[in-house]
């Protein structure tokens, strides 16, 4: 090869060479950067579907066992003549939240942080069951179930204020507090996993509860 070809030939393998380091690098510093700012973060869309994954982690079966008084305008269970009957019920039902009606609108996605807002835990469709009425009149030794139709309205009755009643026994049993710190440490523990990224900060608040404060920012004014 002449002299004057293989100086000019060498500046271009040069610069050849160059530029394929340069590109390698490019390629190396944005797989780099994709690693480390982890997989993206998802929508919340996604966030509100992967919810449905939890949900029989955020609702608890009640069973709130009552005895009613009621009147008897008939004949009593074993003998007649008397005025007074007890019905012993048990009232049941699912108690949580509804993590399936919970819409994109409830999902916030910041960096690293998701956060889920949730209504008050509430009793679930469809609703509170009554079981059957056990009855005992005051001369009676035992329960029985085979009341007659003189006691119907009795029963009726006892019913009816056994469900109005169930809502603040669950309240005066903590079953409210109980079924809120479950759902929200099963968010925070299993939804970053579900969402494929173990680094993910879930925050859960309530409607009925005060927002928590930010914390603050060091050397902000005091």
């Amino acid at each position: 090869m002449a002299p004057l070809l293989r100086r000019l030939v060498r500046p271009a393998l040069i610069l050849l060479a160059l530029a394929v380091v340069v590109a390698a690098g490019a390629v190396i510093g944005n797989r780099v950067t994709r690693f480390a700012m982890g997989p993206p973060l998802p929508g919340p869309a996604a966030v509100a579907t992967r919810l449905r994954e939890v949900q029989e982690l955020a609702t608890t079966q009640v069973v709130v066992r009552t005895i009613q008084r009621g009147a008897a305008r008939q004949d009593g269970i074993v003998s007649s003549n008397t005025d007074e009957i007890l019905c012993r019920l048990l009232v049941t039902g699912d108690y949580g939240f509804d993590l399936s009606s919970i819409g994109p609108e409830r999902v916030s996605v910041r960096t690293g942080r998701i956060t889920v807002r949730l209504p008050p835990p509430a009793l679930l469709a469809p609703g509170f069951t009554v079981g059957p009425a056990e009855l005992l009149d005051s001369r009676s030794t035992r329960w029985v179930t085979d009341a007659g139709p003189g006691h119907l309205t009795a029963v009726q009755a006892a019913r009816g204020n056994a469900l109005a009643e169930a809502p603040k026994r669950i309240a005066d049993l903590g079953i409210d507090r109980e079924v809120r710190e479950t759902t929200r440490a099963a968010l925070k523990h299993l939804l970053p996993g579900l969402l494929g990224d173990p680094s993910l900060r879930v925050v859960v608040d309530f409607d009925d509860e005060p927002e928590p404060a930010e914390p603050a920012r060091p050397g902000g004014a005091g």
